[in-house]
């Protein structure tokens, strides 16, 4: 027992520094980019799209013909689970998740509470529709092997951009000012929303028809051609978004003015940084910190929202203002009533 455990994990290291070793070789192997490269990746990617939709299609006919039944049950009960989620959310966190109109200036507390609480509830309702319908789709035998990873990478590219987008939104707020968590102009936040939103797309079709080609066995020349592309759209959009304008003067009536100038360089040298390693060359490098990029900024984002929360209900006060803090004192003030 001994010599099998030594043996394993002799062989669990082995493997890990393979893995290591593959992953940086992937990272910096150069590929020289050619207008040959791009060609072959264009006609590569018409054969993709054609290939998708015979399969795609070829799998709805069937499922159609032969397991119409099954299909109809199972989006029948995956547009039910996700009901179930959104109505259960609404009617436990209504009054978490509904602006008042009325309410001109709400405290910071309600702001963030509003934030946490409709990206939650909105998420986890799509997370439930997807999910239950990838479940039941599988567990009724309607999906096929072939079109399984594509179904699976396409609910999951949904739902990337789905929390985004609503994450961004909960934060900067763009319809509503009064509710909005940074200071920034409202064409500022309609930019932010934007850009925010497009390197989520831009980041989730890069994942979504790598899987393809993956399944449908497309040339090497797609997949760096696309991950060429996805990286420089995104350094772009990193790269302008330096340049805006969007923070609110201490005078909302003025226009607004551009970032502190830590931010404005940092935006700058992420986005010159990750153009110039595309143009290097080094496709996996660049996609590889371009999805970082996306994914880091939507922890950070995460996180400092928590960590404004917790400040935020830590003052002395500040827990009373909220709607727990409200239903739990009323609660509190009727039982003090009836046992007076």
């Amino acid at each position: 027992a001994a010599n099998l455990r030594t043996n394993a994990n002799e062989a669990t290291s082995s493997i890990s520094t393979l893995r290591r070793d593959l992953f940086t070789e992937t990272l910096f192997k150069r590929t020289e980019l050619s207008p040959a490269l791009f060609g072959e990746a264009g006609k590569a990617f018409v054969l993709e799209m054609r290939d998708l939709g015979n399969t795609v299609g070829s799998w709805l006919s069937f499922a159609w013909k032969f397991k119409k039944l099954p299909l109809l049950v199972a989006i029948f009960l995956s547009l039910g689970a996700a009901l179930v989620f959104l109505w259960g959310g609404r009617r436990l966190f209504a009054r978490l998740i509904a602006r008042d109109p009325s309410l001109e200036q709400p405290t910071y507390i309600k702001r963030l509470s509003l934030a946490f609480w409709t990206t939650v509830t909105r998420t986890l309702s799509l997370t439930a529709f997807l999910v239950a319908s990838y479940l039941f789709l599988d567990g009724f035998n309607v999906m096929r092997r072939d079109v399984a990873p594509i179904i699976g990478a396409a609910f999951g590219f949904i739902w990337f951009v789905y929390f985004i987008w609503q994450l961004a939104d909960a934060v900067l707020s763009p319809r509503y000012p009064h509710w909005r968590l940074v200071r920034v102009t409202d064409r500022g936040a309609h930019l932010l929303v934007s850009a925010i939103v497009a390197m989520a797309v831009v980041n989730g079709l890069d994942y979504l028809l790598g899987v393809v080609s993956e399944v449908l066995n497309s040339p090497l020349e797609l997949t760096i051609a696309k991950s060429v592309v996805a990286s420089l759209v995104i350094g772009l959009i990193l790269l302008a978004l330096s340049f805006a304008r969007p923070v609110l003067h201490e005078d909302s009536a003025r226009p607004g003015r551009g970032w502190p100038r830590w931010l404005a360089v940092l935006l700058r040298v992420m986005g010159v940084l990750l153009i110039l390693t595309v143009m290097a060359g080094y496709a996996g490098l660049a996609r590889f910190v371009a999805t970082q990029i996306v994914l880091t900024g939507a922890v950070l984002v995460t996180t400092y929202i928590g960590i404004l929360s917790g400040k935020a209900v830590g003052k002395e006060g500040a827990f009373g203002h909220t709607a727990l803090g409200e239903r739990l004192g009323t609660s509190g003030e009727a039982a003090r009533q009836q046992l007076v």
